[in-house]
């Protein structure tokens, strides 16, 4: 069972966005409503719903672009492949960086 948690407002600060496109990181600034996000169950990724529209996240990092159709995304955020090892890989180095600042 997916996990759904609902939001009334949660606010992006500048995360970094990995994606398949030829820009491999980028960052936005990013404010806005989120409706709900979805822990997908046995992976790190979760499913943000923003205006029907779809996009994967890993911790507080987005990790795809949008998508229109939310069972596609999860398919694709299901499916084990490098590309999704390599920004887990990221994100949990990202994460001990912050720690070891504090």
């Amino acid at each position: 069972m997916n996990s759904k948690m609902k939001l009334e407002e949660m606010e992006i600060k500048n995360p970094m966005v990995l994606s398949d496109t030829t820009e491999n990181v980028k960052k936005t600034d990013n404010k806005g409503s989120l409706s709900e996000i979805t822990q997908l169950d046995n992976c790190p990724f979760s499913i943000v719903e923003n205006d029907n529209k779809f996009f994967g996240m890993c911790g507080k990092y987005r990790v795809t672009e949008e998508y229109t159709n939310k069972e596609e995304l999860k398919v694709y955020l299901e499916t084990v492949n490098w590309d999704k090892i390599s920004q887990v890989l990221f994100v949990v180095i990202e994460n001990l960086k912050e720690e070891l600042k504090k």
